[in-house]
């Protein structure tokens, strides 16, 4: 995967771009080297990456480093196994590795934890790393689905409470503070944005419970209020913070997506570059939107259990201003944009010919809107790629029919 990546002349026009391999990202590159490529989603990833130092501290670059190192060292091992070795890039691997843990806590880089039932979760970092390079061998660059898309559900299914961030730097303790020097009997107000706390003396971080968990347990019916009923309007206006937290920085999350604002600017910047699609993120973040608004969500939990409702908006007890509010939060505070951004784009996930882009990224972010509300807020993205990618192949198949010219037989 060092070599130049000229356009294959024998494929049709309307799959310019057609190419095999996560290593590579997608769009109008012809003859520039798969090395320069991925050096330069390198740097997209430093966006992203910087914001989620400066919000999570230390501990998020040394988790990082910790995972990158062990996956590039562990890619220097499978390189000499097989044929399948030969294609697995050392460059590769470490973006791929920065990629996996943009979507993984900054606490897992430590020894304990301040809840008492987690202990010592310093190992999921380099096991992370190690399975990765493993999945990249076994997938050997050609196979239409995502390793960081896999090892993350791994450690899902494995580690899923470990995985759960509940802690945020005070705002006079960006990048120097210890993550986990925390007041554990005591929680900030929500309703306050992050920027306006007040600074725990003795301490570098607040314990605040992420977004994504509050709308989960609401949206899945499990959430149990304690007056007997929560309506949508007032977890809205009452159990989440503002928006501003989810859009510039102060919300416990992966360090990936400490800041969205962040996530977008390293988009924008692989769009500069001509590497990515716009039509993917566009249309897939689009498209979850307008699922967020369609499908049935609760508008009340009470005893007998949620009310769904079609349309929410045109319900008078959740209204249109609330359900666009819902919607926004349920777009921020999942790992949706950079998903799109960094992962739908890949050539091993969307279909290769142009016309079906759209197509498929529509489907997967409705399928991510489901799976989002149904299902988890943290990690239903990235079941949603995986399942939209069960339709790459046959979308490649009906494009490549339709646009080989008869007589010239199959490619």
């Amino acid at each position: 995967m060092h070599a130049s990546a000229p356009a294959d002349e024998s494929l049709p026009k309307s799959c310019p771009d057609a190419r095999t391999g996560w290593q590579v990202a997608s769009g109008g590159w012809s003859g520039v080297s798969n090395h320069r490529i991925t050096w330069m989603q390198l740097v997209a990833l430093l966006f992203p990456l910087a914001a989620g130092v400066a919000i999570f501290g230390w501990r998020a670059a040394a988790g990082a480093a910790t995972l990158v190192i062990t996956a590039v060292l562990a890619a220097l091992v499978w390189q000499r196994v097989g044929r399948r070795g030969s294609r697995i890039s050392v460059l590769g691997m470490a973006v791929a590795a920065l990629m996996l843990a943009m979507t993984l806590p900054a606490h897992l880089f430590s020894s304990s934890s301040p809840t008492a039932d987690l202990q010592s979760p310093w190992p999921i970092l380099p096991a992370a790393g190690i399975v990765l390079a493993i999945l990249c061998w076994l997938l050997g660059g050609t196979a239409r689905v995502h390793p960081v898309l896999l090892t993350h559900l791994l450690l899902v299914v494995m580690f899923q409470p470990y995985l759960v961030p509940r802690q945020v730097l005070q705002p006079d303790r960006l990048v120097r503070g210890d993550l986990l020097r925390v007041p554990v009997d005591s929680q900030i107000n929500p309703q306050i944005p992050w920027l306006s706390q007040e600074s725990v003396e003795g301490y570098d971080a607040y314990l605040r419970e992420p977004i994504a968990r509050r709308l989960t347990l609401f949206t899945t019916g499990i959430d149990r209020p304690e007056r007997g009923w929560l309506s949508l309007e007032s977890l809205i206006r009452d159990r989440l913070p503002p928006i501003e937290d989810l859009m510039v920085a102060g919300e416990p999350r992966p360090i990936g997506t400490a800041s969205t604002v962040f996530v977008i600017v390293g988009g924008l910047f692989l769009l500069y570059r001509g590497l990515i699609d716009y039509r993917i993120p566009l249309v897939m973040i689009s498209a979850a939107f307008l699922a967020f608004l369609v499908l049935p969500v609760p508008i009340l939990l009470n005893e007998q259990g949620p009310q769904w409702r079609w349309l929410a908006w045109r319900d008078s007890a959740a209204t249109w201003g609330v359900a666009v509010t819902f919607a926004n939060y349920e777009l921020l505070a999942s790992p949706l944009i950079f998903a799109a951004m960094f992962l739908a784009t890949s050539p091993s996930i969307r279909p290769l010919c142009r016309r079906w882009r759209v197509i498929w990224a529509g489907t997967a972010g409705v399928v991510c809107a489901a799976l989002q509300l149904y299902v988890s807020v943290e990690f239903g993205p990235y079941v949603a790629l995986i399942l939209a990618g069960l339709l790459t192949p046959l979308m490649d198949r009906i494009g490549l029919a339709r646009s080989t010219p008869s007589g010239v037989g199959n490619l």
